[in-house]
């Protein structure tokens, strides 16, 4: 997911920041990065999902008939094909605090 600041002097701050929300980042240009979660934790957060009966695109509850078929994915993941939208509402989180912590470094997510 691509986040860009309105203040690239801060881009070094960001990467500290969103890497101790367990983020990875990789610069695209001087004002914005690739914002990803690492593969394991994604695999974990998944599995901890899925045994507590929750969706693993957005975290909301799997219903029976679906949980019964087996489904990891709520019947709107399922029908939109989702499955990384709950990654960008933690990112969108993270941007939030970091955009009440500094609010002339202001941050955002760009849009496929």
């Amino acid at each position: 997911m691509r986040v860009q600041l309105e203040k690239p002097d801060d881009l070094g701050d960001m990467i500290v920041f969103l890497r101790s929300c367990d983020c990875s980042t990789r610069h695209v240009s001087h004002d914005m990065l690739d914002v990803r979660f690492p593969v394991e934790a994604e695999i974990q957060r998944s599995l901890e999902l899925v045994a507590a009966g929750r969706c693993y695109g957005c975290a909301e509850l799997v219903s029976e008939a679906l949980a019964e078929l087996g489904s990891p994915l709520c019947q709107d993941c399922r029908d939109s094909g989702r499955g990384k939208g709950f990654d960008r509402l933690r990112i969108e989180a993270y941007l939030r605090i970091w955009n009440t912590l500094h609010p002339a470094a202001r941050a955002s997510i760009l849009d496929d």
